[in-house]
């Protein structure tokens, strides 16, 4: 939770492949993992993914989301980055 706590808007981070999943690292420390729909569509395209950088945490509590899911929950807050994704066109 330390290296996700020190983003900051403007903060640089790394998409990295790990079995079926895309992470995002903040140095080598992993922050955030896509969906796995979303991992499907950027495995596809990580190549083609020049910058990736913070613009906003997000707040969540385990009352935003669904209740079906809440037992799988490892926290009841936590901080989701919001990031822009800059890559080239093919």
């Amino acid at each position: 939770h330390t290296a996700l706590a020190a983003l900051t808007p403007g903060s640089p981070l790394t998409p990295r492949i790990q079995g079926d999943r895309v992470l995002l690292f903040s140095a080598d420390q992993p922050v955030a993992a896509l969906s796995k729909a979303a991992s499907a569509h950027w495995t596809k395209r990580i190549e083609q993914v020049i910058s990736i950088q913070v613009i906003a945490m997000v707040h969540r509590t385990a009352e935003d989301g669904d209740p079906a899911y809440r037992s799988l929950y490892h926290s009841s807050r936590w901080e989701v980055p919001l990031v822009e994704v800059a890559c080239r066109v093919e």
